[in-house]
């Protein structure tokens, strides 16, 4: 080999070492400390329909010990899914590499300050939720208009929890100077169907349902 060849052999030599480790650092590299996690989280509670928002969500990649702090956009993120309720995880995807974040879908809720109506039984019924935790019923034998009426019952310290994607509410009977009826228990139990409609359900002392209420939001 001649003393030309030697040297331009040494110089590739050393371009290979000295570039060798700027390609092991590229995102695909998760050896050492180098990886990506979430800085600043976006949204992650929606309810069911809503789209991503990933506003004030920021990424850090380190590479090689150099952190990089990145927006996050929508084209990053995978695996979203707002059409049902649940406890969900997303994908993050940025230069190869990935990171997940956990996020709730909350299931639909009622109108609050809506009449929902329901005839069944001869009595005419009317149901208005005044917060998530409070409502009213109304209820008559005859054709009644709500505005001008006394509520019959009313409920409070409603709790919610998620059933098979449905708010599922519990509440207590406030009967204030009235008479709880006798055959009922002072809970009940709301199961919320959609925005449109929910059903009603009074527990007997026996403890089996005493009487069933399907609500429609009143036209």
């Amino acid at each position: 080999m001649t003393k030309k060849k030697s040297i331009i052999s040494f110089i590739f030599c050393a371009l290979c070492v000295f570039l060798i480790p700027f390609v092991a650092v590229a995102c695909t590299d998760k050896t050492g400390a180098d990886g990506l996690e979430i800085s600043n989280a976006f949204k992650t509670e929606y309810e069911i329909g809503e789209t991503l928002d990933v506003s004030g969500g920021v990424l850090k990649c380190v590479i090689d010990g150099k952190e990089d702090f990145v927006p996050i956009t929508v084209e990053m993120v995978s695996g979203f899914d707002s059409s049902t309720a649940g406890d969900k995880q997303l994908v993050i995807t940025y230069n190869e590499m990935t990171t997940t974040l956990n996020y709730k879908v909350y299931p639909e809720f009622l109108a609050l300050n809506q009449y929902y109506f329901a005839y069944e039984d001869g009595l005419y019924n009317y149901v208005k939720f005044l917060s998530n935790s409070t409502f009213e019923i109304y209820q008559s034998v005859n054709a009644i208009n709500p505005d001008e009426e006394t509520p019959q019952a009313i409920f409070i310290n409603a709790t919610r929890e998620i059933v098979n994607n449905k708010w599922v509410i519990s509440a207590d009977w406030d009967y204030g100077d009235t008479e709880l009826p006798e055959q009922y228990t002072e809970s009940i139990k709301v199961v919320v169907n959609s925005k449109d409609s929910l059903t009603i359900t009074f527990i007997s002392n026996t403890g089996v349902e005493a009487a069933m209420f399907n609500f429609s939001l009143a036209q």
